[in-house]
């Protein structure tokens, strides 16, 4: 059952989500998993991306989930990564990043291509 704590549900959206095998990020992804959004995982590890993705499909067979080999440290590959949400999804609505550089480059990024 979705968590409702927000008064809100989170539908027909794409998030991308920058996580480590574990932890918040991963739990972000399933969280919008479970409300029907789509979502992209990104990790260094495309392993652990991997991991994550056969989860949330195991979970919620309806939704679409995508693992792509990203290094945050590395704006070509943070850029790669919002460009695969848009060709996989149409759009990108949510970018979750745990770490600042994600969040200050993706956002940068981000706002260049929805210009």
């Amino acid at each position: 059952m979705p968590d409702r704590r927000f008064g809100c549900k989170i539908v027909h959206t794409s998030p991308l989500t920058f996580f480590l095998q574990r932890g918040i990020g991963l739990e972000t992804s399933i969280l919008f998993a479970s409300e029907g959004a789509h979502v992209l995982l990104v990790d260094i590890n495309l392993e652990n991306a991997e991991k994550g993705v056969d989860l949330i499909l195991k979970r919620y067979p309806n939704v679409k989930a995508v693992a792509t080999k990203v290094d945050v440290g590395k704006e070509v590959d943070v850029k790669a990564a919002v460009e695969l949400a848009v060709q996989n999804f149409g759009r990108l609505d949510i970018m979750v990043g745990k770490h600042s550089p994600v969040t200050l480059h993706g956002l940068n990024i981000f706002s260049s291509l929805v210009q």
